[in-house]
């Protein structure tokens, strides 16, 4: 017998999820390319005979008429991907009945969305998330819900069955309660074939929240960091030589017409130099519509190296003779002091972003682990440059639920609740 606006809530409790192969970073089109799978259990689903009517097998769109109680099989068919530009599921996709339990797998090889943020570049940390939703909405007719691991509350009735009666369905707790972390240990990563351009962190996490305000959604989110190595020999060596190359120039005499032609020819054919082998290098740099740490650096070398056709024209005036020790100086000055910004400034800013991200520890001497990654429970935001403290939160949108006073689905103005005591003290990102 089922309710007067549909059967009970469905619960899918993660067992595990990996990434069981990431195959490639994309910075031109924004996305990675990797092969991912989910398991969930329904517990103590085999003694269902509606979850049970189709039995074993991949996903099917059948619903059935009579009862309006779906397989597990169809629920399996529900669920996709959210930021998937192209997919191809898995002959592992498929309902496994294990005992009293039912084990719905789910895995797919595609190209994932990600909006890479290259600022850093190539000192860049990248989130690569996959968003898996069920095409169920929250509180809706065939509504259904995830939970984490051994999750469990007073609606777990015999053989851990849990299904929740629509008269002890709070749709809009849902739909307003923070993201919900998962433990690390239900995320991993099988094989990862782009060792030799990233670092992977070990660290694989994942959340349980919902997307667009009316499907459930769990994200899995593994973090990346470039080896710079490559630019480094290819980039910023050069630019090294190029500069040191424009100190040879001083040796000549700049009071003389042909040592002033010289000084000069030298210095323009450095910058041309610059901006050809910027230009011959641009392939291997993401084509975004900000600069990025490597494009600054190039264009300050040869900001630098051109500054010197000025200091070069004041030298050969004679009344200006004396201040030529003086540009040889703040040559030397700016140079290093490029250096610093890129090398220092810059590459300490990159870092940070990776701690804040969880790439690197952040443990303080005397600090343990778990506190240096309390904070870490807010990267699910969407939003990570910058963080602080924050005494309260709300969220205030529209959403859509499934009134079951008025049998159809109404919008609702929700204002997420306030956070306890200690997601109070944590950060809360902002842009």
């Amino acid at each position: 017998m089922h309710e007067r606006y549909g059967p009970p809530i469905r619960t899918l409790e993660l067992v595990r999820s990996k990434f069981i192969q990431v195959l490639e970073v994309n910075a031109l089109k924004q996305t990675f390319y990797a092969d991912v799978f989910f398991e969930f259990k329904i517990r103590g689903g085999a003694h269902d005979e509606d979850l049970m009517r189709e039995g074993d097998g991949p996903p099917t769109q059948n619903f059935p008429p009579d009862t309006l109680r779906p397989s597990a099989r169809w629920y399996l068919g529900q669920i996709e991907f959210s930021n998937c530009v192209v997919s191809h599921l898995h002959k592992d996709t498929t309902v496994v009945t294990r005992g009293d339990d039912i084990h719905l797998r789910y895995r797919s090889i595609g190209e994932f969305s990600e909006q890479l943020e290259l600022e850093d570049f190539p000192f860049d940390t990248q989130e690569l998330t996959v968003k898996l939703i069920v095409h169920c909405m929250i509180g809706g007719f065939v509504g259904i819900e995830f939970v984490p691991p051994e999750y469990s509350d007073e609606h777990v009735g015999a053989h851990g069955l849990r299904s929740v009666p629509r008269s002890g369905y709070d749709a809009m707790a849902v739909v307003s309660a923070p993201a919900l972390r998962i433990p690390r240990d239900r995320f991993k990563v099988d094989s990862f074939h782009l060792g030799n351009v990233w670092d992977m962190s070990a660290d694989v996490t994942g959340t349980i929240g919902v997307h667009a305000g009316e499907f459930p959604e769990l994200r899995m989110t593994a973090l990346v960091r470039r080896k710079p190595q490559f630019y480094l020999w290819n980039v910023v060596v050069t630019m090294v030589l190029l500069q040191a190359m424009s100190f040879a120039a001083y040796a000549l005499d700049a009071t003389d017409i042909e040592g002033l032609s010289g000084r000069i020819s030298l210095t323009v054919t450095l910058v041309l130099a610059c901006g050809i082998y910027r230009s011959a290098n641009a392939q291997f740099s993401p084509p975004v519509a900000t600069l990025t740490l490597l494009d600054e650096y190039v264009l300050l070398a040869a900001t630098i190296i051109g500054f010197q056709v000025v200091t070069h024209a004041l030298a050969s005036v004679d009344e200006c003779k004396w201040l030529e020790p003086w540009f040889i100086g703040a040559h030397v000055v700016f140079v290093v002091a490029q250096h610093g910004y890129s090398f220092i400034y810059r590459k300490h800013g990159a870092m940070e972003v990776a701690q804040e991200l969880g790439f690197v520890s952040k443990a303080e001497p005397g600090e343990s682990d778990g506190q240096a990654s309390d904070w870490r429970r807010c990267w699910g935001t969407g939003q990570r440059r910058r963080f602080s403290v924050s005494a309260a939160t709300h969220v205030l949108n529209v959403v859509r639920v499934f009134s079951v006073e008025q049998g159809k689905y109404v919008e609702v103005r929700a204002t997420a609740v306030e956070r306890d005591e200690q997601e109070k003290s944590t950060c809360q990102f902002v842009s």
